[in-house]
């Protein structure tokens, strides 16, 4: 007779540093498919950093990522392999970046303290040579991601 695995908590908060938010950001995870050893969930967020100085501008950079996050693994260890877009607003206007995440997340089964830990890549379309440093061109940017919340 096979036990069926418990399923995790649906909800989770967290905080992120890096990641497909730039530099950091807060955001919403809801698990929507929970199988054995599957979990699939989408996550929403939002980061506001202030332009570059040499810019003597008051306007500030608005990050919205979206994900849909893969969780492959038993009970509250996983491999997450996840796909999305990030909008941001720019001196030339809105944004929609493509983004990839492969990372560890630890969401335990009763809920409490989670965190992620990956690397995103940013594939980000003519970037904006007055924060990049570069000629406008296509930009593709792997960062680093740690996020640490709670699940509920």
């Amino acid at each position: 007779m096979r036990i069926r695995e418990a399923k995790i908590k649906p909800s989770a908060v967290n905080f992120e540093l890096g990641g497909n938010g730039l530099f950091y950001s807060f955001n919403y995870d809801r698990v929507l498919i929970q199988m054995d050893h599957y979990k699939g969930s989408v996550r929403i967020g939002a980061g506001i950093i202030p332009y570059p100085e040499s810019i003597k501008d008051n306007r500030t950079f608005l990050f919205l990522p979206v994900e849909y996050n893969n969780l492959f693994g038993p009970k509250q260890n996983f491999l997450e392999v996840s796909m999305g877009t990030t909008y941001n607003n720019s001196l030339q206007g809105g944004n929609w970046w493509m983004t990839g995440r492969v990372g560890y997340r630890l969401q335990p089964i009763d809920g409490g303290f989670m965190l992620r830990a990956g690397l995103v890549l940013l594939y980000i379309p003519f970037a904006n040579p007055n924060f990049f440093q570069f000629a406008t061109q296509d930009v593709i940017l792997p960062m680093p991601a740690v996020s640490w919340g709670f699940s509920f």
